[in-house]
């Protein structure tokens, strides 16, 4: 029996190319939010790694939070640094403060490189401590303190924890010495205007992705 080589013509060939193209523009999409929800399951879990390293800090000093810490949140620290990253270091498997900076590795969001470029990870403040009360002298102050100025509180001052943001992902990155210190406005799991997604992270240990839309 003689075997019959077909071969494709130009027109054949056109519309394959076609066909892929179109298939291409549906999985692409669709490629790119698995990527985007993968980095935002990771970023979850060190969200997680954080508020076991907070209670577990707490359980060793008497119930106290970790302070008195400065309000922008990054991952690199040493021993003078008053970060909540260099804190809880010990606590989550980091080297312990030294003179020597390093990473924390929990407070490396995986998508920051996705949104920027040309920046230390370790240096730009990706992330903020929160939580607020009422001093008896009618002041606000922060439940982790702020440094040289005031000192943290008990966990059990934290009135309603279960509501209480510790920890949230910033809208902006910021990097320390830079002029006005904004350096981006996108924001790590979403882009501003578009349902931006902050992990956040609160004093009962519960992680939470708040869906806000920012202002442009």
């Amino acid at each position: 029996m003689k075997k019959i080589n077909k071969k494709f013509t130009l027109i054949e060939l056109l519309v394959l190319i076609a066909i892929i193209g179109i298939l291409a523009s549906f999985l692409l999409p669709v490629l790119s939010k698995a990527r985007k929800t993968s980095r935002m399951t990771v970023c979850i879990s060190q969200y997680k790694q954080i508020g076991l390293g907070m209670f577990q800090y707490v359980t060793d000093s008497n119930d106290i939070l970790p302070g008195d810490l400065r309000y922008g949140s990054n991952a690199q620290y040493r021993d003078d640094s008053d970060k909540l990253s260099g804190r809880l270091a010990i606590y989550m498997g980091e080297a312990a403060p030294s003179n020597t900076y390093v990473n924390n590795a929990s407070f490396l969001c995986p998508s920051f490189t996705k949104t920027l470029t040309g920046v230390s990870e370790g240096v730009a403040i990706q992330g903020r401590t929160a939580g607020t009360y009422t001093d008896t002298d009618g002041s606000s102050r922060q439940y982790f303190g702020y440094t040289n100025s005031y000192s943290s509180v008990s966990l059990n001052s934290v009135l309603e924890p279960s509501s209480t943001v510790a920890h949230f992902e910033t809208d902006d990155v910021y990097e320390p010495g830079k002029a006005g210190g904004n350096i981006s406005v996108d924001v790590r799991h979403g882009y501003k205007g578009f349902g931006a997604l902050r992990v956040q992270l609160y004093f009962d240990g519960r992680v939470k992705v708040l869906v806000q839309r920012l202002e442009l």
